[in-house]
């Protein structure tokens, strides 16, 4: 249902909602990989994807103004 709704936002709003999943993911994937025991130990790693997460949106509204 979400991604029938998706098509009805208008192409800018698409990509910010992108943008926005973007971030939850990774959250999600190395909160995932942490409870799990996998070597994503990352020191200081939650800031680590806020960085990488606000780098890929900062590029993306400089490139689509």
């Amino acid at each position: 249902m979400a991604g029938i709704a998706l098509n009805f936002e208008p192409i800018n709003r698409q990509s910010e909602i992108a943008l926005f999943c973007l971030n939850k993911s990774m959250e999600v994937v190395y909160q995932m990989g942490r409870r799990r025991g996998l070597p994503l130990r990352l020191p200081y790693g939650e800031c680590l994807l806020v960085a990488v997460s606000l780098g890929v949106i900062t590029f993306h509204y400089l490139n689509n103004p």
